[in-house]
């Protein structure tokens, strides 16, 4: 769900944030708010029944430049949420705030809204079982999950969710990498001069 204010205090300071090229290696990748994310980037109007399939082609480029780049992604996927908590009050009153948002844009046709259509999750689904894509699901939220394989494999984590700005590894001789999803550039750079562990010196990374 994200710590309100942090994303915004951690970019206020250039030192926070440094450079990272992103190539020849696993990452991974916070599933629902890779699927929310990328919908938001490729500027779609939910109020038009989804616009599905125009979803469905802008991940399989983002996924293609992926590839190009070497990078071989590991989606984790949350599960259920526990019957009483914090996380199941925060559900429920985004819920209400959907209605109110859909109700608005029933009296108001030119209305822009901000939602998720619920069919997203599972496009990325078919689209990763097509390109044989590993992806996990948890039985619970996914986002120390998320963390924590990052940290096992030695590699780095994506999301657009600020709780991952706190998390750290147990053991001190562990690197915990995150990335912000929205800094990831959708297209390739190629890198002059290539490093050693490139496998082509003229292809991007």
């Amino acid at each position: 769900m994200g710590i309100r204010g942090l994303f915004t205090y951690v970019q206020s300071d250039d030192e926070n944030i440094i450079s990272y090229e992103l190539h020849n290696q696993r990452l991974v990748i916070d599933a629902e708010n890779f699927a929310a994310l990328c919908y938001r980037r490729a500027a779609l109007q939910c109020q038009y029944g989804g616009e599905y399939f125009a979803y469905n082609c802008y991940v399989r480029l983002f996924l293609k430049q992926f590839q190009v780049c070497h990078v071989n992604p590991i989606f984790v996927f949350g599960g259920c949420h526990p019957k009483e908590g914090s996380k199941l009050d925060t559900l429920l009153k985004r819920n209400v705030e959907c209605y109110k948002l859909l109700r608005t844009l029933s009296s108001d046709p030119d209305f822009k809204i901000d939602l998720t259509p619920l069919l997203c999750r599972y496009i990325l689904v078919e689209i990763l079982r097509e390109y044989s894509i590993r992806y996990i699901a948890c039985e619970r939220e996914a986002d120390l999950s998320a963390a924590e394989l990052s940290i096992y494999l030695q590699c780095p984590v994506t999301s657009g969710d600020s709780d991952f700005f706190i998390y750290r590894p147990r053991v001190d001789n562990q690197v915990y990498r995150f990335i912000p999803f929205l800094s990831i550039t959708p297209t390739c750079q190629k890198r002059f001069p290539p490093c050693s562990s490139c496998t082509h010196s003229d292809t991007p990374g």
